[in-house]
């Protein structure tokens, strides 16, 4: 298990692995330098000369100032011009004598409200890991003048100012365009709080074992990344060689209604592309004369209609089916309606958009003995769930999916995976180009396809998450984040999986 490349870690967790390798012998200077040289090493590849020749390192009176002067020393050493800038004076005595050396070697340090020189690249080393009070004063100033500087800023561990837990912004935070995070994931780089702060991330390995991982972390859950080849290995694609139909799941899809005439269709066609054996779906008879045509292999169910518009009643045995997506394009549907699905559904069970309305009205109707899974967006999320905030979505997606019994896939940039066994995942790949009406109805589908073959709420939820959303930037790279429509998305699912 490569634990590193997974596992995400909170302050508390990663402070007391660090105090485990000081206390097992591990030098704080010799951790410095190895952290120091291969943050250069890779700041070096990133931005060559001689078109980064000018390098200004912001400098914070912590550790995180060490590493940064390991940078500018190596930097120097190689040949660019580097200032150092020290807003706030070093405070520990290792930081310290680093600065003291970058002196001698005649590097120029600048403090207080000294004016940086004009340069070409940043390196932020203001503050690390473990910051929780507002930034405020002269480390204030220097972090809006690196950002008003127009110049790209490589951030250290964490751009300066931001929570490392919710990646909230204390006062001020820099934006990087390139965050390069120390030893494990940190929480904050994958909550949507701070992604316009941390650009592209990348981690940065220094040598933590697995045995001093486990020692310091012991038995606690930690958020892990759905990873490319953990999340191909839940889809179902290989299948014995005399299946049938009947033998790889079938689907029924709920939705649709007078006002909502589409999100059927890209529900649909979601859990078409999952390869599910046999596609239904129930919707009232206008959608089903529209749809018929484009969807020959659907089976449809006329349902009777109220005066709205909406699905009056389902006359359909739910428990044929492996798995049930309701939601997408309901409109104000009947709760008597929506507890009929709940209560009739035996096999797996995805609720989005207007069903999720249920979850407000009667959250006692989820304790049902087959497998829920709920997909709100964050106000979704925060009317169905109000005791529980989402300024930390890797907590409120575990808390709520503790709470409710169900898996809680939290939409967002980021989405984050919650099941009822406290485990959270996050999905690293997404595009803004999912940022569409009816992105999320594809997503349903596509669960809901993928359950009834696999049976399975794990393999379900998190190789459809990273699917849908890696399609999604795939297909951006080609036709940009303006070209990626839902329609375009539900019908790229099954090319990008070729392609890939």
């Amino acid at each position: 298990m490569d634990f590193a490349r997974s596992f995400v870690v909170n302050t508390a967790q990663m402070q007391r692995i660090e105090e485990l390798m000081f206390a097992q012998g591990m030098p704080v200077e010799a951790l410095m330098e190895k952290v120091g040289l291969a943050l250069s090493e890779r700041i070096r590849a990133c931005y060559p000369e001689p078109d980064f020749e000018r390098v200004g390192v912001l400098v914070g009176p912590g550790h995180n100032g060490g590493d940064a002067l390991v940078v500018a020393r190596e930097l120097l050493m190689g040949g660019r011009q580097v200032e150092v800038y020290c807003p706030v004076p070093p405070a520990k005595p290792l930081t310290c004598a680093h600065l003291s050396y970058f002196e001698h070697l005649g590097g120029i340090v600048r403090s207080g409200q000294d004016t940086p020189a004009e340069v070409d690249l940043w390196i932020d080393g203001l503050f690390g890991f473990g910051l929780n009070r507002p930034v405020t004063g002269p480390a204030a100033d220097a972090i809006e003048r690196l950002n008003s500087s127009g110049k790209p800023v490589v951030a250290i561990d964490l751009p300066s100012g931001l929570a490392t837990d919710t990646g909230a912004v204390l006062g001020t935070a820099v934006r990087a365009v390139r965050t390069l995070c120390l030893g494990l994931w940190k929480c904050s780089v994958w909550q949507d709080a701070a992604l316009e702060y941390v650009g592209e991330v990348e981690r940065i390995d220094f040598g933590i074992s697995l045995k001093q991982w486990q020692a310091a972390i012991g038995e606690e859950t930690l958020p892990r990344l759905i990873l490319p080849e953990y999340a191909r290995a839940c889809l179902p694609l290989l299948r014995p060689p005399a299946t049938h139909k009947y033998k790889v799941g079938s689907t029924l899809v709920v939705s649709g209604s007078r006002r909502y005439l589409g999100a059927p269709h890209l529900s649909a066609l979601g859990a078409r592309a999952s390869g599910t054996g046999m596609l239904n779906l129930a919707t009232i008879a206008t959608v089903r004369d529209l749809l018929s045509p484009v969807l020959p292999e659907v089976i449809f169910f006329a349902c009777p209609e109220d005066d709205a518009g909406t699905i009056r009643e389902l006359p359909i045995d739910l428990s044929r089916y492996d798995a049930v997506v309701c939601g997408p394009g309901l409109g104000p549907v009947a709760l008597e309606v929506l507890e009929e699905v709940v209560r009739g559904t035996e096999g797996g069970l995805v609720l989005d958009a207007d069903a999720l309305s249920i979850v407000e009205a009667r959250p006692d109707l989820l304790k049902r003995r087959g497998p829920t899974i709920l997909t709100p967006h964050t106000g979704e999320f925060r009317r169905i769930f109000p005791n529980i905030d989402p300024v930390d979505r890797l907590e409120a997606a575990r808390d709520a999916a503790r709470h409710s019994g169900c898996w809680v896939v939290l939409k967002g940039a980021k989405t984050v995976v919650g099941t009822p066994e406290g485990e959270v995942w996050i999905n690293p790949d997404s595009s803004a180009a999912l940022a569409r009406g009816g992105s999320g109805d594809v997503l349903a589908g596509l669960i809901g396809g993928l359950f009834a073959q696999t049976r399975d709420p794990r393999t379900a939820t998190l190789g459809g998450v990273w699917w849908h959303a890696r399609t999604a930037h795939w297909l951006a790279h080609r036709r940009t984040v303006l070209g990626v429509d839902p329609q375009t998305l539900a019908e790229g699912l099954i090319p990008f999986l070729s392609a890939e």
